[in-house]
């Protein structure tokens, strides 16, 4: 069965359910109806009619919310880490195909533990706090003496429902909802990523051939793009327009790595000067050389544990991400991963996060290193 059936089977299962669930609620309206019908006055049955539908609304919200904290699904916490380089994936032990952040997850987790522990210790009282509700609301239907059962089925009624409303939405749906955000997301850094190729290309083809420029006017035009990084980010606000004349710097910096005379050493230089600028430039000559001796995986392990900022350790992750697969030694490829799975681990200091690009090119990375697995089965975007 190919993903797209599977996708259709569980839609169709699970469209029902709810359904059902809500035509259940739907006759606990209706009972509120005809147990307000019984009086044959307008304004006692416009008052039962209104307290009961209300008393249904709460109660249901109140099951709604215990429904969707107890049915929250339990991500993968681990990273499905494999010891050594080069050693065969487990394929027993997979990893959903999505990372989120996990603070809901743990909320709900601690809330349940809480629900349970005090709901069986203080059963009695939720019992009488309960009996005292239903009190209430049965004074407010006319207090006789069909009014207190009435308004205890009412109340249970509709915890139950929306209870089971809310655990199954919350399981059926909020999963699905999860891989396809991620899987956006994705799409829209590997859309990034083909524009700043798009764009390096563009600018290469509008420059004369190596031969007819000299390393001397290279470095002289790499001078000048370095300090226009510099005061690029000394001038403008962060944001999106600031990201972008920063990704065209460093696809103007690509554009001249062939027509520099440069090598791992005067890279290793240019990045070690300490300037904002230079280090981007570094790191995009690694980059368009596909440079991987230890020098340039030096310079990549600085640049992602102790980057000067989210776009140069964004940047760092674009050169390993070009070079991982090129690495021979497997020590050169385990000091970058080790660097990335550290720097994902969080805590202070710790800068690719959840929810950031950086994040979803360190797990691509990972996945290249054989650091992560993940499960075959996903949602395909249509």
């Amino acid at each position: 069965m190919n993903t797209n059936n599977a996708r259709a089977n569980v839609r169709d299962f699970r469209g029902p359910v709810v359904k059902i669930l809500l035509r259940f609620s739907l006759v606990g309206i209706v009972a509120i109806i005809i147990y307000a019908i019984r009086l044959w006055h307008l304004g006692q049955m416009a008052t039962i009619i209104a307290i009961g539908t209300m008393t249904a609304v709460a109660s249901m919200a109140i099951g709604g919310v215990f429904g969707f904290i107890f049915a929250i699904p339990k991500m993968e916490s681990k990273s499905s880490l494999v010891p050594n380089v080069g050693e065969q994936p487990d394929k027993s032990q997979t990893q959903l195909p999505f990372n989120q952040n996990t603070n809901l997850e743990q909320i709900s987790d601690w809330l349940t533990k809480i629900i349970i522990g005090i709901g069986l210790i203080e059963l009695k009282d939720i019992a009488t706090t309960l009996s005292d509700v239903a009190t209430d609301v049965a004074r407010g239907l006319g207090n006789t003496p069909g009014d207190y059962p009435f308004a205890l089925a009412l109340i249970l009624y509709f915890l139950v429902c929306g209870f089971l409303i809310a655990y199954l939405w919350t399981s059926l749906y909020l999963p699905e909802a999860f891989v396809i955000a991620q899987q956006r997301a994705k799409g829209a850094l590997e859309l990034r990523v083909a524009i700043e190729d798009k764009l390096r290309e563009a600018l290469e083809s509008h420059m004369p051939g190596k031969d007819a420029v000299e390393p001397d006017d290279a470095k002289n035009r790499l001078e000048e793009y370095m300090h226009d990084y510099e005061k690029i980010r000394q001038s403008m606000p962060a944001g999106s327009l600031r990201t972008a004349e920063m990704t065209n710097i460093v696809a103007s910096v690509r554009s001249l790595a062939k027509m520099l005379d440069y090598g791992a050493n005067e890279v290793e230089n240019l990045f070690n000067s300490g300037t904002e600028g230079k280090r981007i430039a570094a790191l995009a000559l690694i980059q368009e050389l596909r440079l991987t001796d230890k020098k340039a995986v030096s310079i990549v392990n600085k640049a992602i544990g102790k980057s000067g900022s989210a776009f140069e350790q964004y940047q760092a992750l674009r050169s390993a991400d070009v070079i991982i697969s090129d690495l021979k030694e497997s020590d050169q490829k385990k000091s970058i991963l080790d660097t990335i799975m550290a720097q994902r681990s969080g805590g202070r200091g710790k800068y690719i996060v959840q929810g950031t690009d950086r994040w979803i090119l360190s797990e691509k990375i990972l996945k290249k290193g054989g650091r992560i697995r993940t499960d075959p089965w996903s949602y395909e975007i249509e």
